[in-house]
């Protein structure tokens, strides 16, 4: 798994936003790895 930190812009302020890219396992969906699982699990 690799990890980035990418400059996020959130109002007036810019924090470090992390982002991690990985290899999915065989039998998972790819987004259950990533960060947008709860929004994938609530649709």
């Amino acid at each position: 798994m690799q990890h980035f930190i990418i400059p996020g812009q959130f109002g007036d302020s810019v924090a470090p936003f992390p982002i991690y890219i990985g290899e999915p396992a065989a039998d998972a969906h790819p987004l259950e790895q990533q960060q947008a699982a709860g929004l994938y699990r609530q649709a």
